[in-house]
């Protein structure tokens, strides 16, 4: 069953309601469809060649790189790959905490039980709607079970409206969810992340 055209709205407010747990609170849904936000400033191509040269650097041992925001913001608006993941942007703030914003369609926002029941009910163009994620995460190099920059998430929200962490899962699909672990060579030893600077720590590989 589809709603008709007069029904978009309330379903928006009704699907942004549920992503929130709190049915019926208007305020929660008004809250979850606004940016939050963060401007990452324009990034130009030699800013995100000048990051991929000193992430590559990295790869390949070098004692430390350090990466300004701009220039992490600059990978990421050129070096998103094949993920519906639009205008994405990056806070570095203090005790390796990251905060990571970008938009996707609410399609990836309803895909998992128990929201994907939404997908059946919802017009395909308000499925299509951009809705604007975030997270406040520590960041941390994994050894096991192999090597790989975790992201451990600590804040999450739907627009302005923060949402409870454990929604996180339920929500996304898996594909978003794997963003928040990345691979990384063995020479990588450490990535710290201070106020407006991200520092890759390199050594021998073992």
């Amino acid at each position: 069953m589809r709603l008709g055209c007069g029904s978009c709205l309330g379903t928006i407010i009704l699907a942004s309601a549920l992503l929130g747990g709190i049915l019926g609170s208007a305020w929660v849904a008004v809250r979850s469809l606004q940016d939050p936000h963060i401007d990452a400033g324009p990034v130009t191509a030699a800013d995100s060649a000048r990051a991929q040269r000193k992430i590559f650097d990295a790869m390949q041992g070098a004692a430390e790189v350090v990466l300004s925001e701009h220039e992490v913001n600059a990978f990421l608006r050129r070096n998103i790959g094949d993920l519906p993941v639009a205008s994405p942007a990056a806070r570095l703030l203090e005790g390796d905490t990251v905060e990571l914003v970008g938009s996707v369609p609410l399609r990836h926002v309803v895909a998992e039980y128990p929201f994907a029941a939404l997908r059946d009910v919802l017009p395909a163009r308000v499925l299509e709607r951009p809705i604007w994620l975030g997270v406040r995460a520590r960041v941390a190099v994994d050894t096991w079970p192999r090597r790989s920059l975790r992201f451990d998430v600590r804040e999450f929200r739907v627009g302005r409206q923060r949402m409870p962490v454990t929604l996180l899962r339920l929500m996304l699909d898996p594909a978003l969810l794997a963003t928040l672990r990345w691979p990384v060579p063995a020479t990588i030893q450490s990535v710290r992340v201070e106020p407006d600077r991200l520092i890759i720590r390199s050594g021998a590989s073992r």
